[in-house]
């Protein structure tokens, strides 16, 4: 594994990082192969006393990759997400299993982790359609629920999903993804994570796992949200980035679906059937 890659992490840890994150970036794009020297100096240049901290904590702490069946990708790499490079808190390295298909068309599918029976009768009727149909890359966060339908629902049609989780590779979150997680590789999909291998899902990490899912889809579906819900910060992050976002309708009364009816106030697109995409995909 390139020493670039633990370097980074850690650079990406430190309290000064985000005051010159943007000259850090803009050097790891003009270096698109990994030449850790020329990278190492280029930073230097920018800021010794950073980079000289960064390389302490690499020899006093563990070192965050371990798990060498999982492949790489810093930012400024050929084949980092085109997506991820538009946002403004890029991770800077990713850790992820299976095929890069985040370079085919994809769409965002999030919801509650309790979805009521309508909603499950819904996912299955049109959410198989949407995706055949479209030839669509479903992306979603791996959770019980309406995640995990929509991995399901690719892995049922024989086509890849996208699972981007909120702990490290080396240490899935929840548990029960476990064998969703084996469908997915086997079925040509992939798993990404900005986290350390070993790292356990902590509640902050739900936030930055929604914002990547966001990024991801060429436009997102919310099937069920609640107020004040994580389900509700992914439509957010995707409307802050300029994407269409398409709400599964529910009746005013039901508070699983008041998350949902906000977004409809907002200028989301209600979505009732396959055909209600067409003109955006």
């Amino acid at each position: 594994m390139s020493p670039i890659y633990p370097f980074l992490f850690f650079l990406s840890q430190q309290s000064k990082y985000f005051p010159i994150q943007d000259s850090i970036l803009e050097i790891l794009s003009r270096y698109p192969h990994n030449h850790y020297d020329d990278i190492l100096n280029a930073l230097t240049e920018l800021d010794s006393e950073i980079i000289f901290k960064t390389l302490e904590l690499i020899n006093s702490e563990k070192p965050p990759f371990y798990e060498t069946r999982l492949k790489r990708l810093r930012y400024g790499e050929p084949n980092y997400p085109a997506e991820f490079m538009q946002i403004l808190d890029p991770p800077l390295v990713l850790s992820f299993l299976g095929e890069p298909v985040w370079m085919r068309d994809k769409i965002a599918v999030v919801g509650s982790r309790q979805p009521s029976q309508k909603t499950l009768w819904w996912l299955r009727k049109e959410l198989g359609s949407i995706l055949s149909q479209n030839d669509l890359v479903s992306v979603s966060g791996g959770a019980i629920g309406v995640d995990q339908l929509a991995h399901q629902a690719s892995i049922d049609l024989k086509m890849p999903t996208i699972a981007v989780l909120p702990s490290g590779l080396g240490n899935l979150y929840p548990k029960c993804f476990q064998t969703v997680s084996q469908d997915i590789l086997k079925n040509g999909g992939c798993l990404i994570s900005e986290f350390s291998d070993d790292l356990a899902v902590r509640k902050h990490h739900f936030s930055y796992r929604n914002r990547l899912i966001a990024a991801l889809g060429k436009v997102s579906i919310v099937v069920e949200a609640r107020e004040k819900s994580g389900t509700l910060i992914t439509a957010h992050r995707a409307l802050e980035m300029g994407r269409d976002v398409f709400v599964v309708p529910g009746h005013p009364l039901d508070e699983s679906f008041r998350g949902s009816l906000q977004l409809l106030k907002l200028g989301a697109h209600l979505l009732t059937e396959s055909n209600d995409l067409s003109f955006w995909l």
